[in-house]
């Protein structure tokens, strides 16, 4: 396969805290989702009788300080 030249371009300052606020709410929208559907999944095993601790995990510090 060939190579292709990428022209890269300068990013603004701008651009780039839009992007990255634009990436922040998607990730908490997906940290809510996740959650929602863990305790959705333990509510479940819990009405099945089963053990759910596996399920619903607490970190021990907040995992969004790694992306901030």
């Amino acid at each position: 396969m060939r190579k292709r030249k990428v022209s890269r371009r300068a990013v603004s300052p701008e651009d780039y805290q839009t992007g990255f606020k634009l990436a922040r709410q998607e990730f908490e929208f997906f940290v809510r989702l996740k959650n929602r559907l863990n305790s959705i999944r333990a509510t479940q095993q819990l009405k099945n009788g089963e053990l759910f601790l596996e399920t619903i995990e607490v970190p021990s510090d907040d995992m969004r300080d790694d992306y901030y």
